[in-house]
């Protein structure tokens, strides 16, 4: 009965109830549009982070990240590999062992940064071998080619085919020197990475470097990227104590301290908007209160009691908003669902420059379900608060004195 008449009460001033319901659905909408299209660019964008190099997760030797040197390389012993291979929440990784090395021809000489891996884990995990802009990628263990960034061949004047040679410190303070055909140039979006970058296969590092059967890291791609830490954690348990498990949260804290405050400005953008129609909600439950005094305390004359009363103004606000979430995820599901299947792209220079850097420039929406409904939680909150006031007026009414105005 209370639901009955709270929709029959809705409806005796139908312009109030559409214009309220409908400043509900753009401000839902709108907040529902903007939520997707930020979660989709910034999971595009670590995607693209992520599966350019460093991978969602790394495994080092406990202290490897604050002083990166060879010393602090780990043996791939079996307790390692297995424990990985066994791991229910690793879908692919990269074993790899880096170092800072010389890099010359002739009388030129540059440093670089040197990074040895398996070539099948590598392109399994990375999307290193799509950057290759002439020659072709490391296919064999133990092929004694290497490939390099285009602004380091450019530095030292090198081209496909030509020989490199490295010089540098191995492990334990031994001489790490050796001659290398460049099998293909890689163009990285990084500068200072395109600048120095040496791609090798692990056991050539390895012979190189006089490490054999040691890597510096292991850098991992989850099988739910969304359940970073709790990843984290579980091959934390697997790989047991002497390492370090880290996210990329962890290694690349400014991408990630970016993030959060774009994300904090939309929830101050949405907090505004949230807040105006707050007030809208509050403007048309003070007129409803004020333009049906007298009906309330005719009402409580007859009988209803204030309890009843209050339950009926109650239902009534809470179904006006609930008409309004509604009318917004209605209008909010399709253009989201679109813009997820067809992103929207960027072009011209700022294209360009995207691609430049590995980032494909394109911004996708993010079909998530929780945002749906916790727009919807947050409209039905703000109704129940804008509730108030009619709630405190219905229990303090005086039916007669209202009745004989």
């Amino acid at each position: 009965m209370i639901l009955r008449l709270a929709w029959r009460n809705m409806w005796r001033n139908p312009r109030r109830t559409l214009i309220t319901s409908a400043s509900v659905a753009f401000a839902v909408f709108l907040a529902i549009t903007m939520k997707s299209l930020q979660t989709g660019v910034f999971d595009n964008l670590v995607r693209n982070m992520v599966n350019y190099y460093s991978g969602y997760i790394q495994i080092h030797k406990q202290g490897y990240w604050d002083e990166r040197i060879l010393d602090n390389a780990f043996p791939l012993d079996s307790v390692v590999l297995s424990g990985i291979d066994s791991s229910s929440v690793i879908k692919k990784y990269a074993i790899r062992i880096e170092t800072f090395i010389l890099a010359s021809k002739g009388e030129a000489t540059r440093g670089a940064f040197l990074c040895g891996t398996d070539p099948k884990l590598e392109k399994r995990l990375t999307a290193l071998h799509h950057r290759l802009q002439s020659g072709g990628f490391l296919q064999d263990r133990g092929e004694r080619d290497v490939l390099i960034g285009e602004g380091l061949a450019r530095r030292l004047s090198l081209n496909t085919g030509d020989t490199l040679v490295l010089l540098g410190q191995g492990m334990y303070g031994s001489v790490a020197a050796g001659k290398y055909r460049i099998k293909g140039l890689l163009k990285l979006g990084a500068p200072d990475l395109n600048d120095a970058f040496i791609l090798m296969d692990l056991l050539q590092a390895q012979e190189l470097l006089s490490a054999p059967g040691m890597a510096t890291g292991i850098a991992i791609e989850p099988v739910v990227p969304d359940q970073l830490e709790e990843s984290v954690q579980s091959i934390g348990r697997y790989v047991g104590g002497g390492f370090e498990v880290m996210s990329w949260k962890t290694m690349m804290p400014e991408v990630w301290n970016h993030i959060r405050i774009d994300t904090n400005s939309l929830y101050i953008m949405m907090g505004f908007l949230y807040l105006i129609i707050a007030f809208g909600m509050f403007g048309t439950v003070l007129m409803m209160t004020n333009e049906r005094k007298y009906e309330f305390g005719m009402l409580v004359a007859i009988g209803l009691q204030k309890g009843q009363l209050v339950r009926i103004v109650l239902v009534e606000i809470i179904l006006m908003a609930l008409l309004g979430a509604l009318s917004g995820i209605l209008l909010g599901w399709p253009v989201v669902y679109y813009l997820q299947e067809v992103p929207l792209h960027m072009g011209g220079d700022m294209a360009e420059a995207f691609i430049d850097y590995g980032f494909e420039p394109v911004f996708p929406a993010r079909l998530n379900h929780e945002v749906f409904i916790e727009q919807t939680v947050i409209v039905l909150g703000l109704s129940l608060l804008m509730a108030i006031y009619p709630v405190i007026k219905s229990f303090r009414l005086d039916p007669i004195s209202l009745i004989k105005r």
